[in-house]
C-alpha cells in the first residue's frame, strides 16, 4: 500500500498510467494530483489510457462529488479511457455513477484489479 499517491506509466510506448491512490490523502490532495497527471498526459502526442487504482478506503468528507466532478470534467483530449480499480466498497462505484448520471458521461469502467484493467484495456486497442 502507498502512502497518498504514486503514479508511473505502465509500459514503454507511454499510452498507459497508471495512478495509485493510497492513504492520509484528502480530495484537496485529489483534485491537486489529478491536475499534474492531467498536465503530464497531455504533453504526449498520442492518446493515453488512465488506470487509477484505489488501494484504500475513501476520504471522508463531502468533497468527493465536486473531486470527481473536477477529474472528469479537466480531461485532456488525448485522455482516451479510465479504468478504476476498487477493491474496496460499493461507496466508490456508485459516487462514480452519480457523478457519470449527474454530469451525463460515459463513466469509467471499474475492475477488481490492476491485471483486470490492463487486460480491458487491451480489448480496446
Amino acid at each position: 500500500m502507498v502512502d497518498k499517491f504514486r503514479y508511473y506509466w505502465d509500459n514503454s510506448d507511454e499510452s498507459r498510467f497508471v495512478i495509485a491512490l493510497g492513504t492520509g490523502w484528502t480530495w484537496q490532495d485529489y483534485v491537486a494530483i489529478i491536475d499534474e497527471i492531467h498536465a503530464i498526459i497531455a504533453k504526449k502526442n498520442h492518446d493515453v489510457n488512465l488506470i487509477m487504482d484505489w488501494q484504500a478506503s475513501l476520504p471522508p468528507g463531502k468533497d468527493a462529488m465536486s473531486a470527481l466532478k473536477h477529474s472528469g470534467g479537466t480531461q485532456p483530449p488525448n485522455l482516451r479511457h479510465t479504468v478504476m480499480v476498487n477493491k474496496s466498497t460499493r461507496f466508490l462505484d456508485i459516487l462514480v455513477k452519480n457523478t457519470d448520471r449527474k454530469e451525463g458521461w460515459v463513466g469509467p469502467k471499474i475492475v477488481q484489479n490492476l491485471d483486470d484493467a490492463r487486460e480491458y484495456l487491451e480489448t480496446l486497442d
